[in-house]
C-alpha cells in the first residue's frame, strides 16, 4: 500500500450499512460492490456495533435507525476514537421534511454526509468515494503520527545515552584531576589545576554543544507545530462557522502532511548525517531549495524579508537529498539570524541556481553589511559563534559544509559583496 494512501488492514476500508426497513438495500449493496468496496449487511444495531470495532472504513445507516437503541451504542463507540479519527457516516434520509433525527445526526462525532432518498446511483458512487478517500486520509495521518511518536522515542534515546556518556566522562575527568593534584608540588598543583580546569570547561562546552545538536532539533519542530496548531484553529472555526468543504479540508490537510513529513524527515536528516550508509538518488536542485525554503518562509515575513529565487530548471545532483536539503536550511536560518541582529532595515536575500562547468552552483547573497575580516576565516569552524550563548550553537554551518564537502565531494564557500554575504554551494 502506498504511503500516501495510509496503511490499513482488510476491514478498515469496509463499508458497514444497517437498513434494516429499506427496500433499496440489495439494490446499494450491489452499487457498493459494483465499485469495488467490500460491505457488511447488519441485521441489528448490535451485529452494527459489533461489526464497527472489527473495523470501518464508513458507515451507511437510515434515519430511523438513530431513533431506536443503536443510538447509545454508536455515540459510546464514535467517542472512544482516537484523536486521528473522524469515522464518515452516510444517513439515507426519508423523502419530506426535515426531522429532528435528521439534526441530531449533524451532532454525531463523525463525517456526517446527509442524504435525501430517493438516491440515484451517481450521487450514491460519489458520496461513497468521498468518504472512503477521507477514511484514507485519515490512516495518512494516523501513520505518521505513529512515526512521529517512534522519532521521538529514538531521539529521547539518543539523549539519553549522550547524559550517561557525558557524566561518565566527566567523572573520569573529574578523578584525573584529583589524582594529578595529590600528586604534584604545591605551586605545580596550582597550575595543574588551573589548566586542568581548563581543560574541563573546554571539553563540558563541546558536550553542551553536541547535545544542542538534538535540541536543535526540537527547536527546529516549534514553527511547524505553530503552524499545526493554525491548521486545526481553522478547522475548528469552519466548523463551527459550517463553511467546511472538501476543497477547504483538503488544502489543509495536505499542508498537515507537508509539515508533519518535514517533521519526521528533520530526524532523519539528523540521523542521515551520522549514518555512513546512505544511498545516493538523483534529484532536483530547485525543488530542494523551495521545499526547503517553504519551511522557513514564515520566518522571513516576520522580519519583512524579501527572498528572490532565480533557477534554472534542469540542474540535478546525484547525492544525499536529504543532507543537501539540511545544508541549505542551515544558510537560510543563519542569514534570517543575521537580519534579525543587525536590524536591516529592507532585508533582501537572493537565491541563484545555475550551472558552471557541468557542476551545479547555488549562492545565498544578502544585503546584511557582509562577515567581518576577523570572523571570516572561522565562519565554518565547529562551534564558533558570533550570536549570544542562547542564540546559537556554533554548529550550522560547520555541519553544511562537512555535507557539501566531506558527503557529496562538493565544495560551500563564503565572500563579501558590496551588500553584504554570498554562500555558495557547487556539487
Amino acid at each position: 500500500m502506498a504511503f500516501d494512501e495510509g496503511t490499513y488492514g482488510a476491514n478498515e476500508m469496509r463499508v458497514i450499512v444497517l437498513l434494516p426497513k429499506s427496500p433499496d438495500a440489495g439494490s446499494i449493496l450491489r452499487v457498493l460492490e459494483g465499485m469495488g468496496v467490500t460491505s457488511r449487511m447488519c441485521a441489528t444495531s448490535e451485529e452494527l456495533c459489533a461489526e464497527i470495532e472489527r473495523g470501518v472504513g464508513a458507515l451507511m445507516i437510515e434515519e430511523h435507525v438513530l431513533s431506536t437503541g443503536i443510538g447509545a451504542c454508536l455515540h459510546a463507540l464514535l467517542d472512544r476514537q482516537p484523536s486521528w479519527s473522524e469515522l464518515p457516516i452516510i444517513v439515507l434520509l426519508s423523502h419530506g421534511p426535515e426531522t429532528q433525527i435528521a439534526r441530531d445526526a449533524l451532532l454525531l462525532h463523525g463525517d456526517v454526509s446527509l442524504v435525501e432518498r430517493p438516491v440515484r446511483v451517481n450521487t450514491l458512487v460519489a458520496v461513497v468515494r468521498s468518504a472512503l478517500r477521507s477514511r484514507r486520509r485519515q490512516f495518512v495521518v494516523r501513520d505518521q503520527l505513529l512515526a512521529l511518536e517512534q522519532s521521538e522515542r529514538r531521539l529521547q534515546k539518543a539523549k539519553d545515552e549522550l547524559d550517561v556518556r557525558v557524566q561518565d566522562r566527566t567523572e573520569l575527568l573529574s578523578n584525573a584531576l584529583e589524582k594529578l593534584l595529590v600528586e604534584s608540588t604545591e605551586r605545580l598543583q596550582v597550575a595543574e589545576e588551573l589548566r586542568r580546569k581548563e581543560q574541563l570547561l573546554m571539553q563540558q562546552n563541546r558536550l553542551a554543544a553536541m547535545g544542542e545538536m538534538l535540541v536543535s532539533i526540537s527547536h527546529q519542530w516549534r514553527q511547524p507545530l505553530n503552524v499545526l496548531g493554525l491548521i486545526l484553529q481553522e478547522l475548528n472555526r469552519s466548523y463551527q462557522r459550517g463553511t467546511v468543504t472538501s476543497e477547504f479540508v483538503e488544502v489543509r490537510v495536505s499542508r498537515a502532511k507537508q509539515v508533519i513529513t518535514h517533521m519526521s524527515q528533520t530526524i532523519d536528516d539528523f540521523r542521515n548525517f551520522l549514518n555512513p550508509d546512505k544511498i545516493k538518488v538523483l534529484f532536483t536542485v530547485k525543488d530542494v531549495v523551495e521545499t526547503t525554503l517553504s519551511m522557513v518562509e514564515g520566518s522571513f515575513k516576520e522580519i519583512m524579508a524579501n527572498v528572490k529565487l532565480i533557477a534554472e530548471d534542469n540542474v540535478f545532483i546525484e547525492g544525499y537529498r536529504n543532507e543537501y536539503a539540511q545544508a541549505v536550511m542551515n544558510i537560510l536560518v543563519n542569514a534570517r539570524d543575521v537580519f534579525k541582529e543587525r536590524d536591516v532595515a529592507h532585508p533582501q536575500l537572493t537565491i541563484t541556481i545555475s550551472t558552471e562547468n557541468g557542476r551545479s552552483v547555488v549562492t545565498f547573497a544578502d544585503n546584511a553589511g557582509g562577515i567581518a575580516g576577523n570572523v571570516m576565516g572561522r565562519i565554518f569552524d565547529p562551534y564558533f559563534t558570533t550570536k549570544a550563548p542562547d542564540k546559537g550553537t556554533g554548529i550550522g554551518l560547520f555541519m553544511s559544509k562537512m555535507i557539501i564537502e566531506r558527503n557529496m565531494n562538493g565544495s560551500l564557500s563564503v565572500r563579501n559583496t558590496d551588500e553584504g554575504a554570498e554562500f555558495r554551494i557547487e556539487v
